[in-house]
């Protein structure tokens, strides 16, 4: 019998990923307030929609802030560990640089940054039937954080 090879994923077994995605502010906790003002107190809604097509991910996050304000952004990239941009869809720029791999076909990882290093982080989440559980962690200014929140299927 052979190891089990790094990416080596049933990617047709992912498909459960595929779908729209409600973010559940009642859900999201950061331990202290720094990231809280930064990210958790800035949006009212965001919607995901997730679509698996083999090892490539596509990502389209719909924002609602605070101020009533819209914006998104789109990922395209794949399951690969390699960083790929996250783009505004308003302006094309990039937001940050975002790599996703499987863990298995529930579990995943992500590392995040922006291109001028202000912030960066990692991100561990579980699919679980209609939720996504995910524990991050962040430092934005030198100043480390860990955070909590849930996505659910709509």
């Amino acid at each position: 019998m052979s190891a089990r090879q790094p990416y080596d994923v049933d990617f047709d077994a992912i498909q459960a990923w595929t779908g729209r995605w409600r973010w559940n502010p009642a859900t999201h906790t950061f331990d202290d307030g720094m990231a809280t003002a930064a990210n958790g107190g800035v949006w009212k809604e965001q919607i995901q929609t997730i679509e698996v097509k083999g090892s490539l991910l596509s990502i389209r996050n719909d924002q609602l802030f605070i101020d009533d304000s819209r914006r998104t952004w789109l990922y395209e990239g794949a399951f690969d560990g390699r960083p790929y941009p996250i783009r505004w869809t308003d302006d094309q720029s990039i937001m940050n640089v975002i790599s996703f791999m499987l863990i298995d076909k529930l579990r995943g990882a992500d590392a995040y940054f922006p291109l001028d290093s202000s912030y960066g982080g990692s991100e561990y989440f579980i699919l679980n039937g209609d939720n996504v559980k995910v524990w991050g962690a962040m430092t934005v200014a030198g100043r480390s954080t860990t955070y909590y929140e849930e996505w659910d299927r709509i």
